[in-house]
Formats: structure tokens, sequence, C-alpha cells
């Protein structure tokens, strides 16, 4: 390969890692401005929820859609336009006068803001391949990055300017990106297949009156009880109708062997469980920091920071020893270590004694964000590569599946999580329930890591 050659992948690597980047800090970012969002419009956690939800439901949609219009339009026409969506979607976020506006404009920003995984996933396997799993694992700990420096930068962004300045940030770097895309990456081939817009109709359908279902079970006890019903009724049609129109489609959103070969059905629920419990606890952090601890914005940002800093250590860590520790066991350890951790921040402190240091609560929670964010961040590099291997020529495709199911879980957990401490009242107790169960749903997950491939080397090792 040329130098030019060379140095242009790095450049292209470049740009794609900091696409993640201001994908990751704009999500937490947001979920630290989420309290101050809902008391300015004076709304309900379950209402205002939808601000965090849409993002993982649009997320469940698109993934798997943009591995396949890379396929389809090219990959640089589709990583354009993810662009474009997002910035113009952040921008009207911005400017957003009310709530309903607020979750449209934050509905467009998502399918943008989505598009970008499963896009540069494709894009960095294609210019790496005979170190692809390096590349890949080195690729999506940028989002660690991203959770390092977005609580602290959104803390003291809603604290100096206000909530919207979380979302006028994303507007300079958008475009940014967008110019250097377009200079960098060069077209890539098209397939000769065709969106099927029913799949994607009925499949949108299917997630969004499914979520609205469970936002609606905060009136099942009450004259309004038959609206979850209907919700769930129609989603269950809706996705009846769906699989009959797939199996007669020509052009299949889902890809059935994605479904049914055994290693990607364990992948699949992996990601869906521990979208439900990552997304359902990670989004509500700065709202526990501030309820039951009573710290600022800013201050909850800060203490988010530990959180990051060990995912970002352990992941950069687990990528360069992918190849010699397998899948398995960092996934294994990630989600061991993950439970402990959450299991430990259910009980509340306000100081605590540890081999005779006193230490105060906000020290105390620091250390168990950093074992926290260890735990997630050792499992990463081998949760997002695990699989591919099996089909390295459809890598957007796969990364694109596992983004759906970790997105549909994460939109049902912010949505049961939301309900949850809506009708708790935001108590300490009804955290250490969210808490407990999340911890145990991390445990149950373990099953499943023994029915995906073992390790990078071989093919079907599982």
């Amino acid at each position: 390969m040329s130098p030019t050659k060379s140095s242009s992948k790095y450049v292209i690597f470049a740009v794609c890692c900091v696409s993640l980047l201001l994908s990751t800090m704009s999500g937490t970012s947001v979920s630290v401005a989420f309290p101050v969002i809902t008391s300015t419009f004076n709304t309900s956690l379950v209402v205002a929820g939808w601000i965090l939800s849409i993002n993982s439901l649009v997320g469940a949609v698109v993934m798997p859609l943009a591995g396949r219009a890379g396929e389809i339009f090219g990959i640089k026409k589709a990583y354009l336009m993810s662009l474009i969506l997002f910035t113009v979607g952040s921008l009207l976020c911005a400017i957003a006068p009310n709530i309903p506006l607020l979750i449209a404009f934050r509905f467009i920003q998502s399918i943008g803001n989505t598009g970008f995984m499963p896009l540069a996933v494709s894009i960095v396997a294609e210019k790496f391949p005979q170190s692809r799993q390096r590349a890949v694992g080195l690729l999506t700990s940028t989002f660690t990055i991203g959770m390092l420096i977005g609580p602290n930068l959104g803390g003291w962004l809603v604290s100096t300017y206000g909530w919207s300045s979380v979302f006028w940030l994303n507007v300079p770097f958008g475009i940014i990106l967008f110019v250097g895309t377009i200079l960098v990456l060069r077209p890539s081939p098209r397939s000769k297949n065709t969106l099927d817009l029913v799949s994607v109709g009925l499949f949108a359908g299917v997630l969004f009156t499914l979520i609205a279902g469970f936002s609606e079970l905060d009136n099942f006890m009450d004259a309004s009880w038959v609206i979850p019903i209907v919700l769930f009724a129609v989603a269950v049609i809706l996705a009846v109708l769906f699989f009959k129109h797939e199996k007669r489609s020509q052009s299949k959103i889902i890809d059935a062997s994605l479904l049914t070969f055994k290693p990607f059905v364990g992948s699949n629920l992996y990601f869906f469980t521990s979208g439900f419990a990552m997304m359902g606890v990670s989004s509500f952090l700065p709202l526990f920091l501030v309820k039951v601890y009573g710290m600022s914005t800013l201050e909850s940002g800060i203490l988010l920071t530990p959180r990051s800093a060990g995912t970002m250590i352990a992941a950069v860590v687990s990528s360069f020893f992918l190849t010699r520790w397998g899948y398995r066991w960092p996934m294994l350890v990630g989600l061991l270590l993950s439970a402990f951790c959450l299991v430990i921040l259910s009980m509340e402190y306000q100081a605590v004694n540890i081999l005779g240091l006193h230490l105060n609560a906000a020290i105390w929670i620091s250390l168990v964000m950093f074992g926290s964010g260890i735990g997630m961040g050792i499992g990463i590099s081998a949760a997002d590569n695990v699989g591919i291997d099996l089909m390295p020529e459809r890598a957007g495709v796969i990364t694109g599946m596992k983004g759906l199911f970790r997105n549909m879980g994460g939109a049902i957990g912010v949505a049961l999580v939301s309900l949850v401490l809506d009708k708790t009242g935001q108590t300490p107790a009804s955290f250490q329930i969210v808490f407990i169960v999340v911890s145990a749903l991390f445990i149950l997950t373990i099953p499943l890591l023994f029915i995906m491939p073992k390790n990078p080397a071989s093919r079907y090792s599982y």
C-alpha cells in the first residue's frame, strides 16, 4: 500500500471516530440536561422520558436499515445523510419551544445519530481488513471518550448557558464532519437491492406502539386503562403483518440468518438485555445523583467522569488483547462487575469507612462509578466484534442488527424505569429497586455468552 493510501485510511478512521465521539457526547449530555429539561417544561417524568427513549427507539429501527442503506446507496451517501439529519435535528432541538416539538426534533436528530455506528464499522472493516478486530475495537472505544467528555461538558453547558446549549454544540461540529467526509471518503460500490418501505413502516409501527404501550402503563389502573392494552394489541398485529410481508419481500430489512443462526441468537439476546440494563440505568444516573444526593447538574456530570474513565481505559486495553482473551471472558467479567457495582450503588451512603479511610459520599460514588465503568468497558470490544468473523463482508449489517436489539432493549428499559420512578416519587427506595432488578438482569444474561463464538481465531469455536 502506498504511503498516500495508508495515510488516507487513517484520516478516514479519524473522521469515523470523531462522528462516534460527537454521537456519544450528545447522548450523555442530554442525559445530564434531562432533569433541567423536565423542570423547565414542567412535565411528568413519563412524558419527558420520551426525550431519552426516542433515541433508543429510533436506533432500533435505523441501525439495521443504516447497514442495508450503505449497501444499497453507497456508504458515503448514507453517511452524509446521517450527518445532515443529525446536524439539522440538533439545530431544531435547540430552538424547540415545548416538549412535543423537542421530542419530534429529537426524533430527526436520532435518525442521523444512530446511523453513524453501523456505517462507521463498515468503513473501518473495509479499510483495515488485516487488523479488523483491533480497528473496530479502537473505533468503538471512542464511545468511552465521549462518555468521559459528555457529562462534564454537558453539565457545564447546562449550568452556564441552559439546556439548549447541549444541542447547539452539535451544529458546528456536524458541519465540519460533513465537509471532511466529502473530502476524504470515496464513493463505494452499490448493491442492486432496494429498501422495502412497507417493511420499514410496519417495523417502525411495531416498535413505536410497543414503547407507547409501556409509557401508557401508568394509566392502567385508572379510566384510561384501555389505552396500553390497545397499543400492545396493535403492536402484535403489526408484528404479524411485518413477518408475513418479510417472507414475501425481495428486499428484506432483517436478514433471517442473523435471527436464526445460533451464535447470532445469543448475540442479539445479549444486546437486548444489556441494552435494557445499561440504557435503563445510565440515562437516569444524573437524576439519581440530583434526587438522592442533592447534587447540582454540574456535580452530577462530574461524578459520572470516573465511570467514563474506567470504561475508556478498560475498552482500549481490551481491544488490544482481544485476540488473546477471546470474546467470552471479557464479557463475563464485565457483566459480573457491572452487576456488583449496581448492588453497591443501590445502598445509599453519606459516608463510608474502608480500611480506616473515611470516604464521603462523592468519593465513594466515584469509586463505584469507576468500577462500573471498567465492567462496561472490558466487554465493549468483545461484544462489538463477536459474530463479525462469521460474515466479515457484512460487518455493517451485523452491527446494525446488534444495534437494533440493543436500542430496542434500551427503549423499553427507559420507558419502564421512567414509569417506576414517576410512580414511586423518585425516592432512594425506587432507585434501589431499579438497580437491584437491573443487576439481576446482568446475571441472567451470562448463559447467552456460551452460545456465541468463543474467540476470533476460529470461525466455529462455540
